[in-house]
């Protein structure tokens, strides 16, 4: 993971921009290419946090239907 990004670090090629370009497209140029290596990274963050969403999930959803079963079978005992 680290090795990816030291990768594209050192391997990164210079970017060649217009003389005639504006103030604000170099700086997000320049801004891009420092955030470009860490991009790869996002899939990473990406399936460590999509088992816990699942997890709550599925949590939220056991708990709702064991509750809304239950009032609605005392409901019907009462009725």
């Amino acid at each position: 993971m680290k090795a990816t990004v030291l990768d594209a670090k050192t391997h990164q090629p210079e970017l060649t921009l217009p003389d005639d370009r504006p103030a604000e497209v170099a700086a997000a140029a320049e801004k891009m290419q420092r955030v470009a290596p860490y991009l790869s990274l996002g899939s990473v963050v990406f399936a460590a946090l999509m088992p816990l969403a699942a997890m709550l999930y599925l949590l939220t959803s056991s708990t709702w239907s064991l509750l809304e079963r239950r009032h609605l079978r005392g409901v019907a005992t009462v009725g």
